[in-house]
């Protein structure tokens, strides 16, 4: 839970670095000071020193935030992605509105496999046994747990969402009744 703030740093921090870095137009045998100082100015004025020094001013930049709704129309996707097979599992999980805490599947919804996080993305896997869930001719149900922004925790469950004749790079659409 705590992964989440540091990631969003990691981001503004690589958003501004785009900003400062110098434009592809002016990069290559174009090195004029004048003009690489000007298309930053232009680029990102708030961060640039005003003495014309074009290095990024000490200081602290002022970023407000406002809460909008993002309303899920009860449609969830479940994604097979490219290059899973019988003996290794991945998925994406799309519709979702919070961040995913934990991915389960099953073959007969009762008894659950966690799926490993695959780095940052939204992949999910499955490596070591997922013959004896995924195998051929085996639906597949799928269990979300979503942690919303008040801390609340969200189960989805897709039952028989990926059907038995599943493909790699399909994406299988379920409906939920909000």
């Amino acid at each position: 839970m705590t992964e989440a703030p540091i990631q969003r740093r990691q981001g503004l921090r690589h958003v501004l670095r785009g900003f400062l870095q110098e434009p592809q137009e002016l990069q290559g045998r174009q090195r004029d000071g004048a003009r690489r100082r000007e298309a930053r100015q232009r680029r990102f004025p708030p961060l640039l020193d005003r003495v014309g020094q074009n290095r990024p001013r000490p200081g602290r930049v002022e970023i407000k935030y406002r809460g909008v709704e993002c309303p899920s129309n009860g449609t969830f996707a479940v994604r097979v992605m490219p290059g899973s097979n019988p003996y290794w599992f991945a998925i994406q999980i799309l519709g979702v509105v919070d961040a995913v805490e934990k991915v389960e599947i099953s073959k007969d919804a009762s008894s659950w496999t966690s799926l490993r996080a695959m780095g940052e993305s939204a992949t999910w896997v499955l490596g070591s046994g997922a013959e004896k869930i995924v195998g051929v001719g085996r639906t597949v149900s799928v269990r979300v747990t979503e942690v919303a922004q008040a801390g609340q925790q969200l189960v989805l469950q897709l039952v028989n969402v990926i059907p038995a004749k599943w493909s790699a790079g399909t994406t299988y659409e379920y409906t939920v009744v909000i």
